[in-house]
C-alpha cells in the first residue's frame, strides 16, 4: 500500500510547487513508410525560477527519435519554449494508424505524457465506402437487410469498423437506429445488417442512412430511399352460445394490419335444416347453397366485427298445437254427421235425480247417408233407464262390460 501511494503523493507535491503546461502541435501526422514525422512541443514555465524537463519516447515502431535542441530542455522562469520532435518511420512499416507517447520528466519524476498519432500510408491504399442497397419495398412485419458495399485496400483487415444505421421518415421522424461493429476483409466486400422495424408502422416513404467510421476517421455516409408498405392481417375467434330456444354461431374478425379492409364477404357453412331456423344476423347476410354469406362494408386497423347468425327453435314448441289444429280442421271440413246432446232435469229426490237426455243427429254433408247408428255410453252413476226414446234404442254392453244405448237411425238425407 505504501508503494502505491508514493507516486500520487509525489506528483501532488510537485504540482503544488510550480505550474507547467504542455501543448503538442500538430496532434496528427500522415507519412509514407521511410518518411519523417514532425511535432512541435510547446512548454510553458509559469514559475519564477528555471526548470529542466527531460523528454523521451518509448516506441517499438518509430526509430531515430530526435528532439531539438536536446533531450534536456531548460525553461527559464515565466517563459515559453518550443522544441521539435522528429522521428523516422521504418521503410518496412505496414500501412495503418498508430499511436505512441512522449514522456516529460521533471526532477527525476515522470510529470506527464502526451499521446501522438500518425498514419502510415501505402501506395494507393484506401478504404472506399461505395454504396448501400436496400429493398425498394419493405413489409414491416419481417426483417430485411441493408447491404453495405465497400472496397478495403487499406491493409489486410480493417477491424472494428462502426456502421451506424438510421431510418427516418421524410418529415424527420426516427423509425429505427442501431450501431453495428464490422470487421472488413481485404478487397471488395459486402456486409449485411439486419433491420427489424415496428410491425405496426403505417405505410410511408422512408430513408436509410449508414455512416461508416473507423476510430476517429470517417469513411463517409450513404443514403437510400425505400417504401414501407401497408398490409392486412386478420385473426378470428369462434362465437357459439346456446339456450333453451335458440343458439348463436359465428366468428369475431379483427384487423391486425395497417390498412383498411374495404367491403368484403365472409362465408360460413350452414345446414339446410338450420337455414330454415335462422332468425337474424349481426350484419347483412345472404344464403347461398347451404352457406351464409356475411357482407362487411369495411374494417379499419385495430377494429373487430362479430359475424354471427341466430337460430330460433321456438316454432318447434308450437308444433303439437299446430298438428292438433290441422287435425281438427280436417275433421271439421270432412265430417258427415253432427251430433248435439242436451240434458234436462225433471225431478230431484232425496237420493236420486231424474233427467232427460235429448240427442239430435243431423246430416251435415251434401250426400245421403245410407245407415246411421248412434251409441251413447251410460255413466256408472245412472242406475236405470226408463225410456229409450221414439226410435226404441237397445241397451247393450261392450267387451269391457260398459253399458251403452244404441239407436239404429237408418238413412239420413
Amino acid at each position: 500500500m505504501k508503494k502505491l501511494l508514493t507516486l500520487p503523493l509525489l506528483l501532488l507535491s510537485i504540482s503544488a510547487c510550480f505550474a507547467f503546461s504542455i501543448e503538442l502541435i500538430p496532434a496528427d501526422n500522415s507519412v509514407k513508410p521511410g518518411g519523417i514525422i514532425h511535432y512541435n512541443i510547446s512548454m510553458t514555465n509559469d514559475l519564477s525560477y528555471e526548470k529542466t524537463v527531460v523528454l523521451y519516447m518509448l516506441s517499438d515502431k518509430l526509430t531515430q527519435h530526435v528532439f531539438l535542441p536536446s533531450y534536456q530542455v531548460k525553461i527559464p522562469a515565466n517563459t515559453k519554449t518550443v522544441v521539435q520532435l522528429s522521428a523516422v518511420v521504418p521503410v518496412d512499416s505496414s500501412a495503418g494508424r498508430y499511436y505512441d507517447s512522449i514522456y516529460f520528466e521533471i526532477d527525476s519524476v515522470v510529470y506527464t505524457s502526451q499521446t501522438i498519432s500518425y498514419t502510415v500510408e501505402g501506395p494507393e491504399k484506401h478504404f472506399d465506402f461505395k454504396s448501400i442497397s436496400v429493398p425498394a419495398v419493405v413489409d414491416p412485419r419481417y426483417p430485411f437487410n441493408v447491404t453495405l458495399h465497400f472496397e478495403n485496400n487499406y491493409y489486410e483487415k480493417v477491424q472494428k469498423v462502426y456502421a451506424s444505421v438510421a431510418i427516418y421518415k421524410e418529415d424527420g421522424d426516427s423509425l429505427y437506429y442501431d450501431l453495428k461493429v464490422l470487421d472488413t476483409p481485404e478487397g471488395n466486400n459486402t456486409a449485411d445488417i439486419e433491420v427489424n422495424l415496428n410491425p405496426s408502422l403505417l405505410p410511408t416513404t422512408a430513408n436509410v442512412r449508414v455512416n461508416i467510421t473507423w476510430y476517429d476517421l470517417s469513411f463517409g455516409s450513404k443514403v437510400e430511399q425505400f417504401s414501407i408498405i401497408g398490409y392486412t392481417r386478420n385473426t378470428t375467434d369462434i362465437v357459439k352460445s346456446t339456450n333453451i330456444v335458440s343458439s348463436t354461431n359465428g366468428v369475431v374478425i379483427e384487423n391486425n394490419g395497417t390498412l383498411v379492409i374495404e367491403g368484403f364477404d365472409y362465408e360460413l357453412p350452414v345446414s339446410s335444416v338450420d337455414a330454415f331456423f335462422i332468425s337474424g344476423a349481426t350484419v347483412d347476410y345472404s344464403l347461398v347453397n347451404n352457406t351464409i354469406v356475411f357482407h362487411v362494408p369495411e374494417l379499419a386497423p385495430g377494429e373487430s366485427v362479430t359475424l354471427a347468425y341466430e337460430l330460433n327453435y321456438s316454432v318447434l314448441y308450437l308444433l303439437p298445437f299446430l298438428v292438433l289444429g290441422v287435425v281438427y280442421l280436417i275433421y271439421y271440413f270432412t265430417r258427415t254427421v253432427s251430433v248435439k246432446k242436451e240434458i234436462f232435469e225433471f225431478k230431484n229426490y232425496h237420493n236420486a235425480v231424474n233427467f232427460k237426455v235429448v240427442i239430435n243427429v243431423s246430416n251435415v254433408s251434401r250426400n245421403k247417408i245410407s245407415r246411421v247408428r248412434v251409441k251413447e255410453f251410460l255413466p256408472l252413476i245412472i242406475s236405470e233407464v226408463y225410456d229409450y226414446g221414439t226410435l226404441k234404442g237397445e241397451l247393450k254392453k261392450d267387451k269391457k262390460s260398459r253399458k251403452f244405448i244404441e239407436w239404429d237411425i237408418g238413412k239420413l238425407k
